[in-house]
């Protein structure tokens, strides 16, 4: 089955089928889910995983609006986190991940991938966020069904670029990349996440910034136990939902 979100309405998907991937696992279940940030934009990502002589791919790219491109079936390598056995700076003995040590092969076998826009920093936009946990989930969701797993949802399992090659990629997907609230949200955390309000800041401000749309500001305020009309202040701990 194609992938498959909850808010459909919301998640544009476009399916493509990169050259670049193997055809198979080599008999791996993969379990891993790496993380990247994009150099450019998600066209030319998109344009460059097409691309017959650039030999690289990842199984999804989602873009600062929250659009995604799966790229490679989950079934498939796609070639994003290759490591080698050769000594070099790609050598599976230099990645800082437990588990890529331990398995001593091309990474590539028990990876999944998600290349994110770069909107600065490894920090997404919140719709790239909310389409970035979705994927997540519908990977583990997928690995259940196709091998039979449970992806464990941990800094083992959901892990960055850095992990895998921290020689050729220590900033990727970057050092303000939310992990913590895509392993949260995983887990069934809080459905919202804290924001302290800055100088000048009102609910229509933040909305636009954090919600996608300065008319939410209603909703935001309401999510608070507040009204728009309400007085907000520097250092005012905000509520904002997911």
């Amino acid at each position: 089955p194609g992938l498959k979100f909850k808010e459909k309405e919301e998640i544009k998907l476009q399916k493509y089928n990169s050259p670049h991937h193997y055809n198979g696992r080599n008999g791996w279940k993969a379990d891993i889910i790496v993380n990247h940030i994009t150099a450019g934009s998600y066209t030319s990502a998109i344009n460059t995983f097409m691309n017959k002589s650039c030999e690289v791919s990842s199984h999804f790219i989602i873009s600062k609006t929250g659009e995604v491109a799966q790229m490679v079936e989950l079934t498939d390598g796609a070639w994003g986190n290759g490591t080698t056995i050769n000594n070099d700076k790609r050598d599976y003995r230099k990645a800082t991940s437990r588990l890529v040590r331990e398995r001593k092969t091309n990474a590539n076998y028990f990876t999944y991938s998600i290349e994110h826009e770069n909107a600065g920093g490894g920090e997404l936009t919140p719709a790239q966020l909310k389409a970035s946990i979705e994927v997540h989930k519908f990977i583990i969701s997928e690995a259940k069904r196709l091998y039979g797993i449970d992806i464990p949802i941990d800094s083992d399992h959901i892990i960055g670029h850095c992990d895998v090659n921290p020689i050729n990629k220590p900033n990727c997907p970057g050092a303000n990349f939310p992990f913590a609230k895509i392993l949260t949200a995983l887990k069934g955390g809080p459905n919202y996440y804290e924001y302290a309000v800055q100088n000048g800041e009102s609910f229509w401000s933040i909305a636009a910034k954090l919600m996608g749309s300065g008319a939410k500001c209603s909703t935001l305020a309401a999510f608070n136990g507040l009204t728009t009309t309400s007085f907000i202040h520097q250092g005012q701990i905000l509520k904002i939902p997911k």
